[in-house]
Order: structure tokens, then C-alpha cells, then sequence
């Protein structure tokens, strides 16, 4: 059963240096936060550069008739910290959904908590699906 509160982030602008997702919180709970129309009025930019590879490994298998055969595995890398440092030296820029309803301080700037959650969720899609996602939902 859901919470009723998430984030729906779309991809805007992608090119080889820059991107751009906007995005909108939900919460159902309160009435000011309910963004039933789901507006995308907040906006995450980010340089490509700063998006983590994930860990590929490789394993030998042995099968049962003598051969052996490779297995690839993603691992993947922890994006938390490397995202809350890089929007505390300005390289994550953030523009808070106006459904926002809980921020957290991160250096200077107030962070909407489901800006967060909506880029911890591009991190984790770009490592899962080696590349970004045109649309990204997470719904608690």
C-alpha cells in the first residue's frame, strides 16, 4: 500500500555535456502538495560527467561437461554522498517543485527531500539500465 507521496521526474534536455530532468512531487496527504495534474515545475541540471558507471564483474563458471563459461555481473556503486557533495559545491543545480513540502539543508541551499529522492532514482536507473531514463517515477 502506498504512503501517498512520490516524485515524477522527465528527461528535458539531454546533449553530451549537460542534462536536465523537470520534475514534481506528489503528496496526497496535504492539500497544498497534491499536485493531482502532475506538474513538472521543479528542474534538476547536472553535467554528465558527474553520473557513476556502475562496477561490471565477471565471473568463470565451470559447467558440468568440463567447459566454462563467463558470467557478467552490475554492481551497483553508492551514489548518495557523491550527490549530496556535488550539490554542495554547485554542481547539481536545483530548483525546488513549488509541491515540495520538506527540505533539507545541503551547504547553502534548501533541498526539496523528493528533488532528492528523484535523483537518487536517475542515479540508480543510469546504473541499472546503462543510460538515462526518459521517465522516472517512485511512488511511496
Amino acid at each position: 500500500m502506498s504512503r501517498g507521496y512520490g516524485v515524477i521526474a522527465n528527461l528535458a534536455v539531454e546533449d553530451e555535456g549537460i542534462v536536465i530532468y523537470e520534475y514534481g512531487a506528489i503528496n496526497l496527504n496535504i492539500p497544498e502538495s497534491s499536485n493531482k495534474d502532475s506538474e513538472k515545475d521543479g528542474l534538476l541540471t547536472f553535467p554528465k560527467a558527474i553520473l557513476i558507471e556502475p562496477e561490471i564483474r565477471i565471473k568463470r563458471r565451470k559447467k558440468p561437461t568440463g567447459g566454462q563459461r563467463f558470467i557478467e555481473k552490475k554492481i551497483i556503486r553508492e551514489f548518495y554522498e557523491p550527490v549530496i557533495e556535488a550539490i554542495g559545491i554547485g554542481d547539481i543545480s536545483i530548483e525546488n517543485s513549488k509541491y515540495e513540502w520538506e527540505f533539507v539543508p545541503i551547504g547553502e541551499a534548501l533541498v526539496g527531500r523528493m528533488a532528492l529522492r528523484a535523483l537518487w532514482g536517475i542515479f540508480e536507473e543510469y546504473q541499472e539500465n546503462d543510460g538515462l531514463s526518459e521517465k522516472v517515477i517512485l511512488i511511496s
